[in-house]
C-alpha cells in the first residue's frame, strides 16, 4: 500500500512551490484536503493527478506562474 496523504510541506516539495502558498490554496479550496486532528493533509491521488498531465497546469498553478 502506497502513501495516501502527504503533509503540506511534502506536497511542496513535490511541487516546488512554499508551503504558505499551498496552505492558502488549501484554505481557497485549490487543493483538495482533509484534517488529522490539527494538521492538513493532501490526498495522493490530487498529486497524481496533477502529474498525470505534463504540460496542463490547474487554473489555481497557472494564476501562480502569471502573477
Amino acid at each position: 500500500m502506497g502513501k495516501e496523504l502527504y503533509s503540506v510541506s511534502e506536497f511542496a516539495a513535490r511541487t516546488s512551490l512554499s508551503n504558505k502558498t499551498i496552505y492558502r490554496k488549501v484554505l481557497r479550496g485549490d487543493i483538495p484536503s482533509v484534517r488529522v486532528g490539527t494538521q492538513v493533509r493532501i490526498p495522493a491521488w490530487y498529486l497524481q493527478d496533477l502529474t498525470s498531465r505534463p504540460g496542463e497546469l490547474p487554473v489555481w498553478m497557472r494564476r501562480e506562474v502569471n502573477s
